[in-house]
């Protein structure tokens, strides 16, 4: 998944996207480096997310049988954004 380098909407919350994949157990992710901290600190992730303008998040889904497949996202925090989903196979 690659999410827009945004901050948390109100100081202490998270950015959390949540992944579902053929109904089964849902899969929270947070972004790393998204409090008011790391813009103080202005940490390397954030930088590189800023010039890359997208933070990368990885998931594995393991093997996977041929044919169609189901994946659901939920936005858990707000202030998120997904930009996109990139599927390698492998």
């Amino acid at each position: 998944l690659k999410v827009l380098p945004t901050y948390e909407l109100y100081p202490g919350m998270k950015l959390r996207i949540a992944l579902r994949l053929n109904g089964g157990p849902m899969r929270v992710m947070t972004v790393p480096f998204a409090s008011s901290e790391a813009r103080i600190n202005s940490h390397a992730i954030r930088r590189l997310g800023a010039l890359d303008d997208h933070i990368p998040l990885h998931f594995s889904v393991g093997d996977l049988a041929a044919g169609k497949h189901s994946l659901i996202v939920y936005a858990v925090d707000p202030g998120i954004v997904l930009d996109q989903i990139q599927i390698h196979g492998g």
